[in-house]
């Protein structure tokens, strides 16, 4: 594997735990530091996070 495909396969990984953390069960929130609520853009953009590898959760 490249260093290249390295670092994108962690950056995905990165960005899958970071969704799993975020999410409370209902919703998932876009950071539990800046803000605690979803706003709608917030969650389109949280679906198409989801969406990859939990097409049933992005729904």
């Amino acid at each position: 594997m490249t260093e290249t495909n390295q670092r994108d396969a962690q950056l995905i990984e990165d960005a899958k735990a970071t969704l799993v953390k975020n999410d409370l069960g209902g919703y998932t929130v876009p950071t539990h530091g800046l803000y605690p609520f979803q706003w709608n853009w917030d969650s389109a953009i949280v679906a198409l996070g989801w969406l990859p590898f939990d097409e049933p959760r992005a729904w």
